[in-house]
């Protein structure tokens, strides 16, 4: 059986609830995500958003951007994502690089009617 596979039905035994999440030493979630990038800070705030959710949210999921941003590694994709996705709210999640790109789409639409609205008034 291939390595990461075990490593990942070993991690699904391990870790079935927001417990055992909280209960466990970043290290330990450190060895079985250790391929994905940011494995470190992402450890982190899998054990500190654990923590959250079950010392401040009583084990429930928040239901706003606002509070799902506040908990460790949730920005306002992952969070328009879980409304979207867990709690059927219509909201967008867009990767901060496509949202670059389109504003700077935008700025450059505008400069170019800008620039013949100009000439338009030159000619």
């Amino acid at each position: 059986m291939n390595m990461l596979i075990e490593l990942q039905l070993v991690y699904l035994k391990n870790y079935k609830t927001i417990d055992d999440y909280a209960d466990a030493k970043v290290e330990d979630i450190e060895k079985y995500i250790r391929t994905l990038g940011l494995y470190k800070a992402k450890s982190k705030n899998i054990v500190g958003m654990a923590n959250m959710l079950r010392d401040v949210y009583d084990y429930e999921i928040p239901q706003t951007r606002e509070e799902l941003e506040k908990l460790p590694g949730v920005g306002r994709k992952t969070a328009n994502v879980v409304l979207s996705v867990g709690f059927n709210v219509p909201a967008i999640a867009v990767d901060t690089h496509v949202e670059q790109c389109c504003k700077r789409c935008l700025v450059l639409a505008d400069i170019k009617l800008i620039v013949r609205f100009r000439l338009k008034k030159v000619l």
